[in-house]
């Protein structure tokens, strides 16, 4: 029988969290933005992979305008003796309730992806306009316009991101590794959008420190996880 072990967790960032005094503003791209989607566990072995080459993916031409990556860590593989502080239940639930759980997994605006280095397009139909207004790090205001008459029943996501995540794995599958996570989620919420708008406030796992925050947002429709917009972008300066 394998038993529930304890951890010992080091998390190694450079601490450079932004505070901005101004709004900062980021819109979806005329013709819609794709969400990437990435179910990933500290505890499992196939999984480092699939973290580096969305963690590469801060270097392409695209990112933010025609895509914007989350990487949700899921809590099912902590039985194998690692548990993932960057995990929570409500990931693990997110991805159910697409009707599979398998890690790693990638999804392109809800569908399975092609996997690691797949050319990520854009929607296949833009959804509308989506905007968040940020105050700063727990602060974050949705707007959407959708393109269509039919407005109800619309879900905001809001998810406050981590760069430059680092920790020391001492069991499990990854026993030994150092584990780097680029566009992890540290907080996620959602709201029923009231006349187009939602208000969220994030806050991350005080154990975890990153070197630099983001955030995400995308729109679905009520219960359907599926993504119909997205926009997203930096918190403060690099």
């Amino acid at each position: 029988m394998i038993k529930h072990l304890g951890r010992v967790l080091t998390v190694v960032v450079a601490l450079n969290l932004p505070v901005s005094a101004a709004e900062s503003v980021f819109r979806s791209a005329p013709g819609g933005t794709s969400l990437l989607e990435l179910y990933s566990s500290e505890g499992c072995s196939s999984c480092p992979p699939a973290d580096a080459w969305v963690g590469s993916l801060r270097r392409e031409p695209g990112l933010w305008r025609d895509f914007v990556p989350v990487a949700f860590q899921v809590d099912y593989w902590d039985y194998l003796g690692w548990r993932d502080i960057l995990a929570t239940p409500e990931n693990s639930a997110r991805q159910q309730s697409y009707g599979r759980l398998v890690t790693p997994q990638l999804l392109l605006n809800g569908r399975s992806f092609g996997g690691i280095g797949a050319a990520i397009r854009k929607p296949k139909s833009d959804a509308g306009t989506l905007e968040i207004r940020s105050d700063g790090i727990a602060s974050q205001r949705v707007v959407f316009k959708p393109s269509g008459a039919d407005a109800g029943g619309l879900v905001a996501h809001a998810a406050l991101l981590g760069f430059g995540v680092a920790s020391t794995v001492t069991r499990g599958e990854n026993s030994g590794s150092v584990l780097r996570h680029e566009f992890v989620v540290l907080d996620h919420a959602a709201r029923p959008l009231d006349d187009g708008r939602a208000a969220f406030s994030l806050r991350p796992n005080p154990a975890v420190r990153a070197g630099r925050l983001g955030v995400a947002a995308w729109v679905s429709r009520g219960d359907d996880p599926t993504p119909l917009q997205a926009a997203g972008g930096y918190l403060g300066a690099e």
